[in-house]
């Protein structure tokens, strides 16, 4: 079929179909959801127990060890990691990214609820939560108010929920740091003693007095009539007046023997926006909603809370402004991109480049559509695929423009020039298309959440490429037949490009042409050079998110309470205020911050540590943002006792920190020999800071030993002595009630804080024995101070200690990572421990090996098109020729960047592989046809290269032109991408035009 004949008689067909393009490309644009980052599947699972009271020894005895054992048994598991804090753990279960997550989280919550039934009756809640990008908040708002009770901002707070969960688009709405109201019942030991009473006496009398059931119905006549009963508490008075004991006349009222008072349960969690005292409420997205529709929905529900006297509401974090931010920038670089693509098609004339201009569009359209049809967004991945793809979808079309000028010049009609001039290249564009598309599927097929995380991008190379081809031969004849003059000249800047082609450039052609060998050798010596210079360059992961934004984390010994680590905030805020550069903060004390960025989960509560959320005026400024963040680091460090910690965000998948070595190993005093040792090679090594050894710091806890034969002698039972000092130290929620204004309220049974304040509170615990008699606590049991891990750690069910840290500003993480792992080989391990490199370098081999082997099949899969459009692998390795001469090239321009051999630029590489050969199978098929049409080896060397100079050269300047507002970008994400595929085609462009016809003229026959 003559593909191009067919489009050009059949026009109105022709233009129909690509008008109904345009309509689905901008019917797609308008639709597809606009996000910051790419919205992918996260199949990890974090399981989190709340256990009040418990030790960490304790919970991973009797929670955590029979939890992992039963997941475990799952499939698919890439690893099981487990955090055991006081009174908490939290088992994050990560399993390959190829599973069905909404299948794995039910089979996850199904495990969990087998072991269930045999776990300790204390713990409060065991919850299973799905990890998903998905799930980053894109609104945070604060309620502030410095002399409002927490009730009235709480009621606030929640009809603000209500407005926001209205909106069309809002997942979730989460409202954050406020206490919940309670009836807190402090109960008084000696009291109670004198009056013979029990803890489960108080605990059961509560509980029978706040009974609420159904009392059925009653049929009345023709009428039925339920019944309710009314004997729930409905205030504090009713509460204080419950009896618990009647003996003798004597009635013992709660309020005899003990403080009742309504009020709030113990603040662990509080924060504060720029010192102000808040209440946060945070909001999600749905997958399928348009940030900027949904974000001004939400603007507009809540404009009368803006308006609102007494308690003022805040912003303190918008998504879609960043997102804003960061597609304008894009957009901008597009529109760029499409200029400066305009300048290199000059020299085709106007008439040409008007044809070559309406493959843009087109093409576009059609890669955005499909881009929509497979279910992906538009965002900072995507679109840096269309700007990369802007630089080789005109490829297609110049080539075929530039020949069917070629051959209007020499007197063809404008239908058989348009026909024959897209025939005569059709198989060459064919190959170079699938090899160009080839050369992106190793990031297609790239697995784990690297690659989710940057699928979207060669997707949107390869959907737009897929259109370019399908322009390039049906629509460019057509409108080349339309638009070219039968009759067409040259302009002055076609005349200097082949002034500088017939000039310089065919002068060292000839020479290099004498000197085949010599030729060769120089240029392999280059690219040996080139790859020596790797060295020098360096490696890394993914940069900084490049946002104005960081955080600040604060953690203090384990020992202290909620009022020491706010202390260190109050004192880091003092300290803020006073900068300049510092725009707003917003405090969180004992829990971290809602989550506002994809990789970066908000952390767990814990008294001893906080978390400060900052955000700077202006746009990110790359030169003042690093030496701020060290100004802060090295002013912070000042303060005793405390671990204060500044933090840009980072891009990529979750890493969590830069350096992170892990130990294994069951005997915890060796694990924390060990641990010290490494923590102080850490500490040693250069370039390295904020190292953080879990097992530096223990805490002082009280064991209490009961006298079994004693117990039982005396008629008491465990459980009972277990129950009562749980009771007494960690409170017990006995019940709960809903009074007349609809507030829910605990009711808490627990001894004062004096009560509590020194070790002679032991002395005043009574047990209750099987006969009713109160027993004293230490006539049964003893106590004994003692030290004990403050946290513990499991990998993959072994138990293990992780030492992390932070990589200085001007040093690269693999050459420090490089140096602390070379340390740690000289650490002689006992039998049974062991030690894992993870952090970045593990990610960072994670997925380039999984670049390496997708890069090792597109290469073969290169190789296999080649030889079936040269018949042999003479033309192959002609062709090939170009990839390592492209690659001298990106290093070149990497170090005279500035920049490291990152993730990014590793990806600019494989898409270098087809670029490459694209300019030589053009050439190496030109050159064979004129072979075929009677030249000898040289002259069709020569007239190869000197006709198809002009389309390699603008095709080439198309591509890097495209790509050069994303070098001017100066971001450390993308400008390595660019600035590796400009200095690989620049060089390809100067080089491979003389080591291809050498390589031809000595290997073919």
């Amino acid at each position: 079929m003559n593909i191009p004949q067919f489009f050009i008689r059949n026009k109105q067909f022709t233009i129909c179909i690509f008008l109904l393009i345009a309509f689905w490309g901008v019917q797609s644009f308008q639709q597809m959801p606009k996000t910051e980052d790419p919205i992918f599947p996260l199949p990890q699972y974090t399981i989190t127990c709340i256990y009040p009271g418990a030790t960490p020894s304790d919970i991973e005895q009797l929670v955590v060890n029979p939890l992992e054992l039963q997941l475990g048994t799952l499939e698919d598991i890439e690893y099981i990691r487990t955090q055991i804090n006081d009174g908490s753990a939290a088992i994050r279960v990560k399993f390959l990214q190829k599973v069905d997550v909404d299948k794995k989280f039910d089979e996850v919550q199904r495990e969990v609820n087998k072991v269930k039934p045999d776990l300790p009756a204390g713990i409060k809640s065991i919850e299973v939560e799905q990890g998903s990008t998905s799930t980053v908040n894109i609104l945070q708002y604060a309620i502030v108010s410095n002399d409002k009770p927490y009730a009235e901002m709480q009621l606030m707070a929640e009809n603000m929920q209500i407005a926001i969960q209205k909106v069309k688009g809002i997942r979730d709405v989460v409202i954050d740091a406020y206490p919940q109201q309670q009836i807190t019942v402090d109960i008084d030991l000696p009291k109670m003693a004198v009056n013979n009473i029990t803890l489960p006496d108080i605990n059961n009398a509560i509980k029978s007095e706040s009974i609420n059931l159904p009392g059925g119905y009653i049929d009345v006549a023709a009428n039925r009539y339920n019944i309710r009963l009314g004997g729930d508490y409905k205030n504090v008075e009713q509460v204080k007046n419950t009896i618990i004991k009647a003996t003798n006349g004597k009635i013992v009222f709660l309020k005899n023997i003990a403080v009742v008072t309504s009020g709030y349960e113990q603040n662990n969690y509080f924060a504060r926006y720029n010192g102000d005292r808040a209440i946060f409420v945070s909001a999600t997205q749905q997958d399928d909603s348009n940030i900027f529709t949904t974000t001004e929905r939400v603007e507009q529900e809540l404009k009368p809370f803006y308006q609102h006297k007494s308690i003022r509401v805040e912003k303190i974090f918008d998504q879609s402004l960043s997102v804003s931010h960061r597609l304008n920038n894009l957009y901008r670089d597009f529109i760029i991109a499409i200029l400066l693509v305009l300048i290199t098609l000059l020299p085709l004339g106007l008439r040409a480049s008007y044809v070559v201009m309406f493959t843009i569009p087109t093409s576009i359209f059609i890669g955005i559509g499909l881009l929509y049809v497979t279910g992906y967004s538009l965002n900072q991945f995507s679109i840096v695929g269309l700007v990369i793809a802007l630089g080789l979808l005109v490829d297609d079309s110049i080539i075929v423009v530039e020949n069917i000028v070629t051959r209007l010049r020499k007197g063809e009609s404008s239908e058989a020039a348009a026909v024959n001039g897209t025939n005569q290249l059709i198989r060459a564009i064919i190959t170079v298309t699938v090899c160009i598309l080839l050369s992106f599927m190793p990031l297609v097929t790239l697995q784990g959440s690297t690659g989710d995380f940057i699928r979207s991008m060669p997707l949107a190379v390869i959907y737009t490429m897929a259109g370019s081809l399908l322009v390039s031969v049906t629509l460019t004849p057509l409108l080349s037949k339309w638009l070219l003059q039968e009759k067409i000249g040259d302009n002055v800047f076609y005349r200097s490009i082949m002034k500088f082609n017939e000039g310089p450039f065919m002068r060292m052609l000839t020479f290099c042409m004498k000197w085949p060998k010599s030729t060769l050798a120089v240029a392999f010596a280059m690219v040996a050079a080139g790859f020596l210079l790797i060295r020098v360059v360096g490696v890394s992961f993914f940069p900084g998110s490049e946002k104005p934004q960081f955080l600040i984390d604060i953690a203090m010994p384990v020992e202290s309470n909620i009022g020491q680590t706010n202390k260190v905030c109050l004192w880091i805020e003092e300290k803020l205020k006073k900068k300049d550069f510092i725009r707003s903060y917003a405090t969180n004390v004992g829990k971290g911050n809602p989550r506002v960025y994809y990789n970066v989960s908000q952390s767990g509560q814990k008294a001893n540590t906080a978390e400060i959320l900052c955000f700077t005026r202006g746009e990110y400024d790359k030169d003042r943002m690093p030496a701020f963040l060290d100004s802060l680091r090295t002013e912070f460090s000042r303060y005793p006792g405390a671990d204060i910690q500044v933090h840009e965000f980072m891009q990529g998948p979750g890493v969590g920190t830069p350096i992170e070595i892990r130990l294994f190993g069951d005997d915890i005093p060796k694990l924390k020999s060990i641990a010290s040792t490494v923590e102080n090679m850490l500490k040693h090594t250069p370039g390295t800071i904020d190292i953080n050894n879990p097992l530096s710091q223990e805490k002082a806890e009280i064991k209490i030993s009961i006298n079994h034969e004693k117990a039982l002698s005396l008629g008491v039972s465990i459980a009972e002595v277990t129950k009562t000092i749980r009771t007494t130290f960690a409170g017990i929620s006995a019940s709960e009630f809903t009074d007349d204004l609809g507030n829910n309220f605990s009711i808490v049974l627990t001894i004062s804080n004096e009560a509590k304040n020194n070790f002679n509170v032991f002395k005043q615990i009574y047990v209750s024995s099987a006969a009713g008699r109160l027993i004293p606590l230490l006539q049964v049991a003893n106590f004994e101070l003692q030290n004990a891990p403050s946290s513990l750690q499991h990998y993959d069910k072994r138990r293990s200690v992780t030492i992390t840290g932070y990589i200085k500003t001007g040093f690269l993480t693999s050459k420090v990572t490089a140096m602390a792992v070379d340390q740690v080989n000289k650490i002689s391990f006992p039998p049974g421990f062991s030690y894992q490199a993870g952090g970045e370098a593990e990610k960072r081999n994670e997925s380039f090996g999984g670049l390496s082997s997708a890069l090792t099949v597109a290469i073969f899969g290169i190789i296999a098109v080649l030889i079936l459009a040269f018949k042999g692998l003479r033309g192959t390795l002609i062709v090939a020729s170009a990839i390592p001469l492209g690659v001298l090239g990106a290093i070149i321009a990497l170090y005279l960047g500035g920049y490291s051999f990152s993730f990014t630029a590793f990806v600019g590489i494989i898409t270098l592989i087809g670029l490459e050969v694209k300019n030589t199978i053009i050439i190496v098929d030109f050159t064979n046809q004129m072979r075929a049409a009677g030249h000898d080896k040289d002259e069709a060397i020569r007239l190869a290269t000197e006709e198809r100079f002009t389309p390699i050269f603008l095709t080439t300047m198309t591509a890097v032109f495209a790509l050069v507002p994303l070098v001017i970008e100066r971001s450390d994400f993308f400008s390595p991408l660019a600035l590796v595929m400009i200095g690989g085609l620049l060089s390809s462009l100067l080089l491979t035009r003389f080591v291809e016809p050498v390589l031809y003229k000595l290997i073919m026959k």
